[in-house]
């Protein structure tokens, strides 16, 4: 429950935020380094009954 963007949710009770891919340079060696990690269970379900038109 976020006053400015949002009330809470039955189908997501957390907020909708998650990194798909993260890439920067390591600090002390400037190596790039990249990560991604796929969208958890809970956020696809929250997606999928968005596109049915559920809150």
């Amino acid at each position: 429950g976020d006053a400015v963007y949002g009330k809470r949710s039955p189908l997501l009770p957390r907020h909708f935020l998650h990194a798909h891919r993260l890439a920067f340079a390591h600090p002390a060696t400037g190596e790039p380094l990249e990560f991604s990690s796929p969208l958890p269970a809970d956020l696809e379900a929250a997606l999928e009954a968005a596109r049915r038109g559920e809150q």
